[in-house]
């Protein structure tokens, strides 16, 4: 029987909370509300990261409007 352990060292001892994942500004990511209803809250989060990115590396989002540009995110499964 597969049993999740935490003594991995891969996995982190701490956990978070996502507060008002409900307050997702669908506006600001010109989706329209009907759509933005539909996400789940992984989705939400892996927007506002993505653009906190773009943020974070130095870069001002508007200037990559209309330019061949992806933020890259990795995500993997381990199987016990």
């Amino acid at each position: 029987m597969n049993t999740f352990r935490l003594e991995h060292a891969e996995f982190s001892k701490r956990m978070g909370i996502v507060n008002n994942i409900e307050k997702f500004d669908a506006d600001f990511f010109e989706i329209p509300c009907e759509q933005a209803y539909t996400f789940i809250p992984e989705t939400r989060l892996l927007l506002e990261h993505s653009y906190e990115a773009i943020i974070d590396a130095g870069i001002n989002p508007k200037q990559l409007q209309g330019k061949n540009t992806a933020v890259i995110i990795g995500s993997a499964v381990i199987k016990g």
